[in-house]
């Protein structure tokens, strides 16, 4: 038995209950908010009962899972007083009393349920015996059998209080049956209070919410705040809402839903007929239930598709209450709203009136919205129409926009009206005349009649630019009927169906007026002011649409353009075909211009037989015939454009093209003519045609114009490239004065120049040669033994290695330069001198001078910036080239008859020569076979059998020519046959040492000197392993070894190793340093095949063999096997 002391504050005493009532009752009434209500409740506890501590606990988690701590009452210590502030449903006598049957449960009683203590022995088993609490007096707070809190009442243990020998907990004082009637009376007031409370604080809540659901939103966007509202106000699980239409009796939309559970995807399609959600609408008023799944108007929700049918019952399973709210205005239902539980909810009806007062506010706030979005749709294009027309723009120009959007807009106008007749007329300004363009079905009889601006109504609203609304047509003067007028001849009846007012609005885009909706009815005083505003604003919207469709059209030219532009900039790098690039600049006029069916070619102006002629090219469409015509002609527009050097846009209906045109293609009616000009002069034309009267207009000619300038410059640079091309190939076969004519001949041709000379600088004598000139005689071009790099304007040029142009005039008055031959030039009438160097490197070749009688260029900056320059600089480069090939074929010839004639040369230096010679006859072979085998493909289609037979009988030459290299080369090395003899490695590496300079280079040597000797030409094997140390030397710059090794191989060969402490050989280089031609080495200034002739030299002459061994960074070994002259070894040397 526990002895429990009582505290002497506590009087036992005898208290009337209805007066306590009354007492508690007035007090919580008086309270006006939950916070306020809970403090009171504990605070009237504390004082009334026996306790040392009083908590009030309350439901705050939807769900009703969790308890928390929202007021208490105590005098003790901070130290004394520890509680936790909140408790899951289920856990210890706070969470676990809600699940039980009793009201209340007062602890002094004999206690022996588990639950009660494990709450004592384990859940404050953590506190020390001195805080532990004996007596618990706890009750529920609850409303309608919902419980919603836990009130808990406490007083401290007794000293002989023994927790751990004790299963079963006794008391024998502690709360009695007064303390338990006062809690009762407590939490009865407080549970009335509670409610009163909650149900204020809920309907100003609702109609806090009602006014947010009432913003001004989109529709989705309402109708996803009024369910997550919902959601979190009645604390629901799942929230689904439906939109219904009561006029067309229809379900709007998908649902909307909210929770916190998956929702099956059948939820969210529109409902079916025999689903709840039309049972709702049909009995016109809210429904509850407790029990969903059993529910018979509820069960009504499962569907019997089987692939949704499963996932639906578990749905429907989890939901164990369901509230479908009628969303309705007056008697107009405007959806339904079903708000879900997975719990039992029993709605009372305070909570019924809560949720109608919701969906009262939801039905409003719903409808406001639709009426909304409806009268802006009717006020403005959908965007999505906006939409397509962008589409159409980009997608199809064959669709007359501006047509179709008065088209579409008449239908949205006669739609919203409710009308009939209407029509579009669209305004002419030129004419001042008005065009009937789009009518609706009653009128289609009188489409496309036209008649004055300065008559009618319509003509009144275009003359004043403002809106005619005519209440009463019959009575207004500006009314004309067109009963007994005709179109197109033809009498139109049927028309003006009893008219009794009329609309006109004009089509305006800032100030100017496009043309005119008309809108008719047989009502008088039809049209009110509301209409009359929606009309100017569908009539506002399609001129800003028609505007947008033409600066779409704009961008969308000048995006073609550029693009055009672009790919005419980088077709010179595709293709050197003359005729694709010409096909290629017709193609381009006729996207750009863009009319329906539009033909074309592209004409240039050549001379044949000293007369000139128009030679039409890439004709595209179906022309009578392709023929030359005189440029003297006095027929064609083409030929007129370009003798009068003007643009000419033409129709049949003109004068000029009754005058002129020569029909090459049948049935136009339309023809543009650009010339093509160079430097002003025409040089041909771009021709368009079209079967469509005035297809092309003044914005085709601008972008015609600019396709034409730049059309020249790729017409240009194609033929460049194809003289470039043509040089290239003639330097394998023409001597140096016919390559030098050509190159002149070219260049004239390119800049149009009157007269020109090519000298050649000779580095021997320091002074230019003159070796080609065209245009006059040579004694005007002066004699060229006085020029030299530093008196002359040329070597001027040269030394800068620029193209430039001078007027001569101005470089008369310059000091330093020759200037005598400038004089008789310049008294020749020549104003302009365009000079281009020929060098290669550091090379100098020569200086081009090309003359002409006009000023190209106003200064140097603008001479910069022309094609003119860029186009000479590529030909500059590829004549520079072939020059300096013939050079070098010409100074290969000397060689190889100096190699035959004399014999004092070195035979390594006489190899290199005959080398060199053989590989340039062989490339002379191969370029003449590729440059044939070009020409062919390019033309094979233009060439007659006899021609081509020709091209395969050049090419089989060619072929034969380089198959016979081989055979000289052998006879080269016969004819050679270097006396052999016997050479000691060890002698001759130290003759090379003591005859050349090896600063900083450490020389060893090992089985060297006692190496056998080996069968060679001294001279020439001498040369080779110099050739080797070179390389060796320079590939170490700061110093290093080179490292000789000898052994005899079983082969019967001596083997000779070369190993360097350079940089090595990189190793993708590491196969290629035989080759002929290249070279590892920086800024190289020979030819780069010094290991490819010792290759030669060492495998083919001595019947050896070479190899090299090398990795990048830790230097180079080459392996030389030589054949042994005398077999017998000498001492220290073994076979390796």
């Amino acid at each position: 038995m526990l002895n429990v002391k009582k505290s002497a504050n506590f009087k036992n005493r005898k208290l009337n209950n209805t007066n306590i009532s009354s007492e508690i009752s007035s007090r919580f009434q008086n309270v006006d908010n939950l916070k306020e209500l809970y403090q009171s409740v504990v605070e009237e506890t504390f004082s009334r009962i026996r306790c040392e501590v009083a908590i009030l606990y309350i439901f705050t988690s939807k769900d009703h899972k969790l308890l928390s701590k929202v007021a208490v009452k105590s005098d003790l210590s901070d130290d004394e007083f520890a509680f936790d502030s909140q408790y899951r449903l289920g856990e210890g006598i706070i969470g676990e009393l809600p699940l039980l049957d009793v009201k209340i449960l007062n602890l002094a009683e004999p206690l022996s349920s588990p639950h009660i203590l494990k709450d004592i022995t384990i859940k404050y088993k953590h506190l020390l015996p001195s805080k532990m609490f004996k007596h618990l007096l706890v009750t529920t707070l609850e409303i309608s059998n919902e419980k919603f809190g836990v009130l808990k009442s406490i007083n401290k243990k007794s000293d002989d209080y023994n927790l751990d020998n004790s299963e079963t907990i006794l008391a024998k004082s502690g709360f009695n049956k007064s303390d338990e009637k006062i809690i009762e009376i407590i939490t009865r007031q407080a549970e009335i209070a509670y409610n009163n409370i909650k149900k204020l604080e809920d309907i100003n809540r609702i109609h806090e919410i009602g006014k947010t659901l009432t913003s001004n939103k989109k529709l989705n966007e309402v109708l996803s705040h009024i369910s997550d509202s919902a959601l979190k106000f009645f604390g629901a699980d799942i929230v689904t809402l439906y939109q219904y239409d009561q006029k067309r009796d229809i379900f709007l939309g998908s649902p909307i839903a909210f929770g916190t559970m998956k929702i099956p995807h059948r939820i969210l399609e529109v409902p079916q007929k025999k689903d709840v959600v039309y049972q709702i609408i049909n009995q016109g008023f809210s429904y509850f239930t407790s029990n969903s799944v059993n529910d018979p108007i509820m069960s009504r929700k499962c569907v019997n598709k089987s692939e949704t049918k499963k996932e639906y019952f578990v749905f429907r399973e989890n939901i164990k209450s369901t509230a479908a709210i009628l969303m309705k205005i007056n008697k107009e239902a405007v959806g339904v709203m079903f708000i879900n539980y997975r719990r039992h909810v029993l709605f009372q009806k305070e909570d019924q009136h809560l949720m109608e007062i919701f969906g009262s506010y939801a039905a409003i706030s719903i409808k406001n919205t639709r009426e909304k979005e409806e009268l802006t749709n009717k006020l403005t294009f959908s965007l999505s129409e906006i939409y397509n027309i962008r589409r159409l723009v980009d997608e199809s120009s064959k669709i007359n926009l501006e047509t179709y959007i008065p088209v579409r807009v008449l239908e949205d106008i006669l739609d919203f009206l409710g009308e009939e007749l209407g029509y579009f007329a669209n305004y002419d300004p030129d004419s001042h005349s008005l065009t009937m363009k789009v009518t609706s079905e009653l009128y289609k009889n009188i489409e496309q009649s036209n008649w004055s601006a300065d008559q009618g109504i319509t003509g009144y609203a275009v003359r004043t630019k403002s809106i005619q609304n005519i209440p009463n047509v019959i009575e207004n003067p500006h009314y004309i009927s067109f009963t007994h007028d005709k179109v197109n001849g033809t009498p139109i009846t049927d028309v003006d169906k009893d008219v009794k007012s009329s609309l006109s609005v004009p089509l305006m885009w800032e100030d100017n007026v496009y043309g005119v909706f008309h809108i008719e009815s047989k009502k008088k005083n039809n049209f009110s002011e509301y209409d009359v505003q929606m009309i100017k604003a569908l009539s506002d919207q399609a001129a800003n649409a028609i505007q947008n469709i033409r600066l779409i059209r704009q961008r969308e030219r000048a995006r073609k353009k550029l693009q055009a532009l672009g790919k005419l900039d980088t077709l010179i790098a595709s293709t050197w075909n003359l005729d694709k690039v010409f096909e290629f600049i017709v193609n381009t006029g006729i996207e750009l211009t863009n009319p329906s069916e539009v033909r074309g070619h592209i004409s240039l102006v050549e001379n044949v037989d000293g007369k000139d002629y128009l030679i039409p090219y890439a004709i595209l469409g179906p022309h009578r015939e392709k023929i030359n015509l005189p440029l003297e002609g006095k027929i064609g527009i083409t030929r007129l454009a370009v003798l009068q050097n003007r643009t000419i846009n033409v129709s049949e209906s003109d004068d000029l093209w009754k005058k002129y045109y020569s029909p090459l293609i049948e049935s136009m009616r339309s023809e543009l003519v650009e010339p093509l000009r160079i430097r002003g002069k025409p040089i041909g034309a771009i021709n368009l045609e079209s079967p469509i009267l005035k297809a092309f207009n003044k914005e085709d000619e601008e972008l015609l114009k600019i396709l034409a300038g730049q059309a020249v410059i790729v017409i240009q640079m194609t033929r460049l490239v194809n003289d470039i091309r043509s040089i290239g190939l003639s330097c394998l076969t023409k001597t140096r004065k016919e390559l030098s004519d050509l190159i002149l001949e070219r260049a004239g041709e390119l800049l149009g120049a009157k007269i020109g000379t090519i000298r050649l600088y000779d580095s021997a004598i320091q002074k230019f040669c003159l070796e080609t000139y065209f245009g006059m005689e040579k004694d005007i071009l002066h004699d060229e033994s006085d020029l030299t790099l530093e008196n002359s304007f040329a070597g001027y040029v040269l030394k800068s290695k620029k193209i430039l142009t001078r007027d001569i005039n101005e470089l008369l008055d310059e000091t330093g330069f020759e200037k005598r031959y400038f004089i008789k030039i310049f008294e020749a009438g020549f104003k302009t001198i365009t000079a281009v160097p020929f060098y290669s490197g550091n090379e100098m070749i020569g200086v081009m001078n090309l003359y002409s009688k006009e000023r190209y260029f106003i200064n140097d900056k603008e001479w910069e910036k022309s094609w003119e320059k860029n186009l000479l600089e590529l030909f500059a480069t590829q004549a520079s080239i072939a020059l300096q090939n013939v050079l070098r074929y010409e100074a290969l010839q000397t060689a190889k008859k100096e190699i035959e004639e004399s014999v004092h040369i070195s035979i390594f230096e006489n190899i290199k020569s005959m080398v060199r010679l053989i590989t340039h006859r062989m490339n002379n072979s191969v370029g003449n076979i590729r440059a044939d085998i070009i020409e062919l493909l390019d033309s094979a289609s233009q060439l007659t059998g006899h021609e081509i037979l020709e091209f395969y009988k050049n090419i089989k030459f060619s072929a034969q020519e380089a198959l016979n290299i081989p055979v000289e080369l052998n006879k080269f090395i016969e004819k050679l046959n270097s006396k052999k003899m016997e050479v000691d490695i060890y002698y001759m590496i130290n003759d090379i040492v003591s005859e050349r300079e090896f600063k900083d280079i450490e020389i060893s040597y090992e089985h060297l000197k006692n190496m056998p000797t080996v069968r060679g030409n001294y001279a020439i094997l001498k040369e080779s392993f110099s050739e080797i140390m070179k390389n060796a030397t320079k590939a170490m710059p700061n110093g290093g070894k080179i490292f000789f090794r000898g052994q005899m191989l079983k082969s019967k060969m001596s083997e000779i190793l070369i190993q360097d402490t350079g940089h090595g050989i990189a190793k993708e280089s590491i196969n290629k340093i035989f080759e002929y031609g290249f070279t590892e080495w920086k800024n190289a200034k020979g030819m780069g095949d010094g290991l490819a002739i010792l290759k030669t030299v060492i495998e083919v002459d001595h019947k050896g063999k070479i190899d090299v061994e090398s990795e990048e960074g830790k230097g180079c070994t080459f392996k030389i096997q030589l054949p042994i002259f005398n077999l017998t070894l000498k001492k220290g040397i073994s076979y390796g």
